[in-house]
């Protein structure tokens, strides 16, 4: 395994096979590996032919990226059904590794010049601090070409409790076709096209 062989697997995706990729905040203290094998105990980790690529095998197959030593790409086409639960059991009983958080307004800048086609906003006050008032618990989801002006409104009288957690893009070339990504706020990253 190697980039460009990775890049082929990215290219020879199906839509029964889609790759996902999310990404986490990493501070290995005492090497990339190390805290790989530590953290997915259960994986074997497996070295590949590019020092920063390593596989992980399991519950659900991994190829990790950590290139950039603190923003680990985790790429999988194992269902985000079993790839989601177990890197979030993972994730939560650790101090070294996090979910990356991005904010509505990088969310929303994505694409520049291209409206969301999918928005969805969760907030709950009770998540983070006791009931504040006039909205503690928001959930929507809104698709279509005025998604992203729906979820404006709401922000319009609510700012604070109106954040986008998600957000897809449909991007269209004349030259290379098209790409839909769908994006969370906690760093996961779905695309199909091209």
């Amino acid at each position: 395994m190697n980039r460009e062989i990775l890049a082929s697997d990215f290219a020879a995706a199906t839509s029964r096979n889609r790759w996902k990729t999310f990404v986490l905040e990493a501070h290995p203290d005492n090497g990339a590996t190390r805290l790989l094998t530590d953290a997915f105990p259960d994986s074997n980790v497996e070295a590949t032919d590019d020092v920063y690529l390593h596989r992980l095998p399991g519950e659900a197959e991994f190829v990790v990226d950590h290139l950039d030593q603190r923003f680990w790409s985790l790429h999988t086409t194992a269902p985000t059904a079993d790839a989601a639960p177990y890197l979030r059991r993972v994730v939560n009983q650790r101090r070294d590794l996090d979910w990356m958080w991005l904010p509505s307004d990088h969310l929303r800048g994505i694409w520049r010049d291209v409206s969301p086609l999918l928005v969805a906003t969760n907030f709950s006050a009770g998540r983070l601090t006791p009931t504040i008032g006039e909205v503690d618990d928001l959930k929507l989801r809104v698709s279509g070409r005025a998604a992203d002006q729906v979820l404006k409104t709401l922000g319009d009288g609510f700012r604070t409790n109106v954040p986008q957690s998600h957000v897809g893009f449909r991007v269209e070339d004349e030259h290379f076709g098209s790409i839909t990504e769908f994006v969370s706020h906690d760093g996961r990253f779905m695309a199909s096209g091209w």
